[in-house]
């Protein structure tokens, strides 16, 4: 693979453009890679950080490559990249005291993707919200997935969701029916909180009217076959 690179020193942890012939010097040569295309990724930035928690950064070129210089000593170094609507990668390395060395390495992220299609249908992704048994009140995790469908939402502001919720098949149909449609309803109430208008989000239970296995009401399945059917989606909507 070619390599077109920015050149930059680090001396005494500070970005410099000049470079001493006589110093020792590690020569840092890398990548960032979008590991869905193996293509690199411009215009990354690189994020520098010492032991001491002092930090510098750099932005790779259009290619992805970048190329960077650090003196000789005993240390270690965390080198990490951060792209909007990627996933972050980090990459330590370490020195030695008048040891030169040239060290190349890729970055690899991963795209964070916002939405999947299940079953026809145009989904947010984001991790299932399970409430303890019996329960309707947002707890931590809870709140830490319904956040992250806050961003989507408050980055899309034109589209609109149903947060359905379904149970297994262990209790009586209407309570079921009515424990979801609450749990749908304090999802939708905690994103209004946040600042989504709640004319955006339509809240449904289904309790265990759309079992995903066999594991209905009489038949002996294990706790793991029934918590597959206990599920959160967020469902865009026209």
């Amino acid at each position: 693979m070619r390599y077109i690179y920015i050149f930059f020193l680090i001396s005494t942890f500070s970005l410099n453009s000049q470079t001493t012939t006589n110093e020792c010097l590690n020569k840092i040569y890398g990548q960032v890679i979008d590991k869905d295309t193996d293509e690199g990724i411009p215009n990354a930035t690189i994020i520098i950080t010492n032991l001491t928690g002092d930090i510098s950064s750099i932005t790779a070129k259009n290619d992805g490559t970048f190329y960077f210089e650090l003196a000789c000593e005993d240390t270690r170094y965390t080198i990490t990249t951060t792209v909007e609507n990627f996933t972050t990668s980090t990459k330590l390395i370490f020195l030695n005291k008048n040891i030169a060395k040239t060290q190349r390495f890729f970055l690899n992220l991963y795209p964070v993707k916002e939405f999947t299609i299940e079953n026809g249908k145009k989904m947010i992704v984001a991790e299932s919200i399970h409430f303890l048994p019996n329960e309707t009140t947002i707890d931590s995790d809870s709140a830490t997935i319904l956040d992250e469908v806050f961003v989507i939402l408050n980055k899309y502001p034109n589209i609109k969701i149903e947060i359905g919720f379904h149970t297994d098949s262990r209790g009586k149909e209407k309570y079921l029916l009515d424990l979801s449609k609450k749990r749908a309803q304090a999802c939708a109430q905690y994103l209004e909180k946040k600042g989504i208008d709640l004319t955006r989000i339509i809240s449904k239970g289904y309790g265990a009217t759309q079992l995903l296995n066999e594991c209905k009401k009489g038949v002996n399945c294990s706790n793991k076959k029934h918590l597959i059917n206990r599920r959160s989606e967020f469902i865009v909507i026209p």
